[in-house]
């Protein structure tokens, strides 16, 4: 997190996009103090993808 929040300072870009995270229902990600919405698509059933 904190290296996204570093780089989006830093090179501000107008849409940024980061697929196939590890990141669980429990992590909550907003970048709202930086200026950005954000939109997660969770998969509901991880098992059947495997």
């Amino acid at each position: 997190m904190l290296e996204v929040r570093d780089y989006l300072k830093a090179k501000k870009p107008d849409v940024m996009c980061i697929s196939e995270t590890k990141l669980t229902e429990e992590i909550h990600v907003n970048f709202k103090e930086e200026g950005y919405n954000s939109r997660r698509t969770d998969s509901k059933d991880k098992e059947e993808k495997l």
